[in-house]
């Protein structure tokens, strides 16, 4: 069994938290001062932050950042990043202090493990400087199964990993009329809500067992709203006269998620 949550989501900041009976994993901290990582945290973590790994999907800021370095090094927290993406942490984030004590550890394009769980990098379609990850997370015991996946392009490539995930975390950030009023050059790096909506009806159309759950993440604050990125979803089904038979709910930019669990 392993259980989920949502911190915040969104382009100001970005923390998902995984974790089953013995382990607990971090994927991003873009949380934008130690004092804000102290005090937004210590809720879900305990009061000695207590925390396996802290994964990073890429060197955008919102993802990863000085402050959460600064916060991860002050409580001995792993944090593990890409191989590709080493040097680029430091060039961006370090920001001339001395790292000396961050445990920075490297993982690479295969499974890895972290106490009780099984982390599977999945490679996505970002803006092309910054390589960046989802991850697929199993837990060893067996049972459940997460996919969690912002901030890319196109979906071809993930269809399998969210064919046989319990729970799926993926980016709906804008809609295109909020973008046509707020044009944004970064959005044609994320995904619009439509692209998204029919991912997860082909993803649908293609498992003979619903996900448990489904959780819409990193939407933009001038061009999505909740409403409408769950409305491209429902609309997507309607289309084909198909029911959604699984939770869709949308992650709160600033506010944590509710528990989900897979097992």
């Amino acid at each position: 069994m392993i259980s989920f949550k949502s911190i915040i989501s969104g382009s100001s900041g970005n923390c998902l938290l995984v974790w089953s009976g013995t382990t607990r994993v971090m994927i991003d901290c873009g949380i934008h001062s130690v004092k804000r990582c102290k005090e937004l945290l210590a809720g879900h973590l305990g009061e000695n932050f207590e925390l396996d790994s802290l994964l990073v999907s890429h060197t955008h800021s919102d993802h990863i950042n000085y402050s959460a370095l600064r916060w991860a090094q002050e409580y001995g927290i792993q944090v593990r990043v890409h191989e590709k993406c080493i040097h680029q942490l430091a060039e961006k984030h370090f920001n001339g202090y001395n790292f000396g004590e961050l445990r920075l550890e490297m993982f690479v394009n295969v499974a890895f493990t972290i106490g009780d769980m099984v982390i599977t990098p999945v490679e996505l379609r970002h803006e092309p400087l910054h390589p960046t990850y989802g991850f697929v997370i199993e837990s060893l015991a067996g049972g459940g199964r997460i996919f969690a996946a912002t901030d890319f392009t196109t979906g071809t490539h993930i269809d399998m990993h969210m064919a046989e995930a319990d729970i799926i975390f993926i980016e709906a950030n804008h809609d295109l009329k909020l973008l046509a009023k707020h044009p944004n050059y970064a959005s044609r790096f994320h995904m619009p809500n439509g692209r998204t909506a029919e991912m997860l009806f082909n993803m649908r159309l293609g498992r003979r067992v619903a996900p448990k759950a489904v959780m819409l993440g990193h939407l933009s604050h001038q061009r999505n709203t909740e409403e409408l990125a769950i409305g491209a979803v429902r609309g997507a089904f309607e289309n084909f006269g198909k029911e959604i038979d699984f939770k869709l709910c949308a992650a709160g930019r600033y506010q944590a998620s509710e528990v989900m669990v897979a097992e």
